[in-house]
């Protein structure tokens, strides 16, 4: 097995030691003979291409280390670039001598591995990870993306002494002085208090409008301690708020002003804000903390203070001999009052709903501007005075009603005892009124309606219906008639001849009509008959013996 003897980088040697034995007695170390550096080969990521420098240059051979027979090692300089970018990060390479003697036999073996920037290690050399006995890696980092001052400010801000500026994250002690209360606005109060210099118009610093509080060095340096009093002294300072710039006419430019709070902490005057020569406004929040706030009464460079109040201080890095100046637009303190509870804002919607019925608040007390009175279960009475869009006018009656629910005349809402009246309900609880309601059954109602002096019959007479005291009755009857008819009409019947005697029935009975009808000619209808009557009635000559006869030889 081929040894691997570690990942390095460029500028570093590898060094690989192998040992020679007698062929006849392992045991036995034995000196190779002719090795040199020609004969070690390096090749990378396995590839069968040797390393191809002029004489092998960066390779040493070293014999016998320390005079210890059998004992040799390699080294390889990786710094050298005769075979340019032959070592590189992210390659692996492997060592091989070749056609060198040891015990008298020509011997190729391979005598080690390593790679270059393969594996996580130290940037700088000889340095380890610090592993804890529970296994915890500690970090020591100077740098946070190759940048040192990202490292450092990282540090300052969780080793408790904590950064202020406008690119650094928020403070523990500044993130508990947001704690839920409200930030009010605190504009700086009148007169600015001038070390060094001249100023005027603060009021103009109230408002982000284009006019300017300006503070002049007259040639020789401004300073300027500004202050903010909040309108609740038990509020915490939260926030400065700066528009404005530093402006220097002059050549070279290099001057500047520099923006500073007070700590009554610590007793000294903190950096927040750096300005340079600018001609338009800067813009910079920088967070502020209760120890930015005064404890108590006192005076400080000659500005006196009360309980809460904020030091500012303007100050030029250095005098001038011109006229530069610093312009503030808008300057203020935010303050943070402290959190409001859930039963000072009850207390307080109470009081005003009270107490001031047009002022802001949500409050069941209270019923369209009007403070309510609580009627003796302790529940509030509400009132309202529009109904469906339209307004109520006059006070509530008991009249009736209208599909809009209103009264017809009054626009006023109907009350209960109205609506109870319409619908002929005599009390409010509807249990009672279906209680009273009827519980008798139809054979009762018959009974009801027989002793009162009429019966179902007259009723469905009286209305047009078909009468009859026992229909199913009748109707066996006549399907009983109907039986016995049939029954007649059958036994007649039975007895009738065959289809052909029933033929020859009907062809002697259209037989005998015909000469029935001939007959009837013969005697009627100007027959023989009338010719009788004829001389019955004396209006003619004719004989009736003579007729008689003639008529009885005809036949």
């Amino acid at each position: 097995m081929v040894s691997f003897y570690g990942d390095y980088d460029t500028t570093e040697t590898v060094v690989i030691p192998f040992n020679a034995f007698s062929s006849d007695d392992p045991s036995i170390s034995i000196t190779v003979t002719d090795l040199i550096s020609t004969d070690v080969e390096i090749y990378k990521d396995g590839s069968t291409t040797e390393r191809n420098s002029v004489g092998h240059s960066g390779v040493a051979v070293d014999i016998d280390v320390d005079a210890v027979a059998g004992a040799h090692w390699v080294t390889i300089d990786l710094s050298d670039n005769d075979d340019a970018g032959f070592y590189i990060a992210g390659s692996r390479y492997q060592v091989m001598i070749v056609g060198v003697t040891v015990d008298g036999g020509i011997v190729n073996a391979w005598i080690g591995a390593f790679s270059i920037g393969c594996t996580l290690r130290p940037t700088t050399a000889g340095r380890t990870l610090d592993i804890q006995a529970t296994g915890e890696v500690d970090a020591n980092m100077t740098m946070i993306s190759g940048d040192t001052t990202a490292a450092d400010n990282l540090e300052l801000q969780y080793n408790t002494t904590g950064l202020i500026g406008d690119t650094f994250p928020l403070r523990q002690d500044q993130g508990a002085s947001i704690s839920g209360g409200l930030a009010v606005r605190a504009n700086m109060v009148s007169p600015v208090t001038v070390i060094a210099g001249s100023e005027q118009n603060i009021a103009n610093t109230t408002a982000s409008n284009g006019f300017y509080w300006t503070g002049d060095d007259d040639g020789g340096g401004a300073e300027f301690i500004f202050l903010c009093t909040p309108a609740d002294t038990t509020a915490e300072p939260g926030d400065l708020h700066f528009e404005g710039y530093y402006d220097e006419p002059g050549a070279p430019k290099t001057n500047g002003a520099s923006v500073y709070v007070y700590n009554f902490q610590t007793a000294t005057w903190v950096l927040h804000i750096t300005l340079t020569d600018a001609a338009a406004d800067e813009i910079h929040d920088v967070s502020l903390t209760h120890a930015d706030g005064a404890p108590g009464s006192g005076t400080l460079e000659g500005r006196a203070f009360v309980l809460g109040d904020v030091l500012i201080k303007f100050k030029q890095d250095s005098p001038e001999g011109g006229n530069a100046c610093l312009l503030i637009d808008r300057m203020y303190v935010g303050f943070i009052s402290a959190p409001i509870t859930a039963t000072e804002i009850v207390d307080e919607w109470e009081t005003q709903s009270q107490a001031d019925p047009t002022g802001f608040h949500v409050n069941v007390r209270e019923w369209l501007d009007i403070a309510v009175t609580l009627s003796t279960n302790n529940k509030p009475d509400v009132n309202v005075n529009e109904w469906k869009d339209v307004v109520v006018t006059t006070a509530v009656p008991d009249a009736a009603t209208t599909a809009a629910g209103l009264h017809a005349t009054t626009n006023a809402l109907i009350s209960a005892a109205a609506i109870r009246a319409a619908v002929g309900l005599a009390s409010a609880n509807l249990d009672t009124q279906l209680g009273t309601l009827s519980t008798h059954d139809a054979a009762a109602v018959k009974t009801a309606i027989e002793a009162g002096g009429s019966s179902l019959a007259q009723i469905l007479e009286d209305t047009g219906e078909l009468q009859t005291d026992n229909i199913p009755g009748t109707l066996s009857m006549i399907a009983g008639y109907l039986d016995t008819e049939i029954a007649a009409i059958k036994a007649v019947t039975d007895v009738i001849p065959d289809a052909g005697a029933l033929t020859t029935i009907g062809t002697d009975t259209a037989r005998l009509t015909t000469e029935r009808a001939a007959v009837l000619t013969d005697w009627i209808n100007g027959g023989r008959l009338d010719t009788i009557l004829d001389a019955v009635s004396g209006g003619g000559t004719t004989n009736i013996t003579t007729e008689t006869t003639t008529i009885e030889s005809k036949d």
